[in-house]
């Protein structure tokens, strides 16, 4: 009789031993995640937009940028393959001159990427340019690219400072 109850108490001092653990556990997580809070991260390369492989350096930056965040994967699927898209259509119809410069910012809540390059900057519109003017017009494209960008990111904006287009793309977490 003595030792069921020894044996009772035991168990109990056991479950409660596990509970401590486990709350101790959340409690380091919860500081872990409030010590990352507010943190902004930033990386930056450059490449070469004509480039065989300038497709897949964009992947591998942002999946790998992304796992060292603890990024969303399927958010950096859409910024790379955003970032693609812009890179596809600076090459073929802004004329750069020189490498494209990518540079991003995370924090838990966004990721903005800004793309620097020397070069004709590129069109956003608001609305998809008509068929007659995608056929018929040599800026038809480089707009319905633009539009389709615009359409991939949360935000996007483009400027010209100093000779230099910039492109800025905003991406929600």
């Amino acid at each position: 009789m003595v030792s069921r109850v020894l044996q009772q108490e035991a168990n109990a001092l056991d479950i409660q031993l596990c509970l401590a653990q486990v709350n101790l556990f959340c409690l380091f997580e919860r500081l872990h995640i409030s010590f990352r809070l507010g943190q902004r991260q930033r990386i930056t390369f450059s490449l070469d937009p004509a480039a065989a492989d300038a497709a897949a350096q964009v992947d591998q930056f942002f999946d790998a940028a992304g796992r060292s965040w603890g990024a969303r994967p399927d958010v950096m699927v859409r910024v790379a393959f955003g970032i693609n898209q812009a890179i596809e259509t600076i090459r073929e119809h802004c004329d750069p001159q020189g490498p494209i410069v990518v540079e991003a910012h995370f924090d838990e809540f966004n990721l903005d990427v800004k793309m620097s390059y020397r070069g004709a900057p590129l069109e956003l519109p608001d609305h998809r340019p008509s068929e007659r003017d995608i056929m018929d017009t040599e800026t038809g494209y480089r707009q319905l690219a633009g539009f389709m960008l615009r359409r991939n990111a949360d935000r996007v904006r483009t400027s010209l400072k100093d000779g230099t287009s910039v492109l800025e793309f905003h991406f929600e977490h």
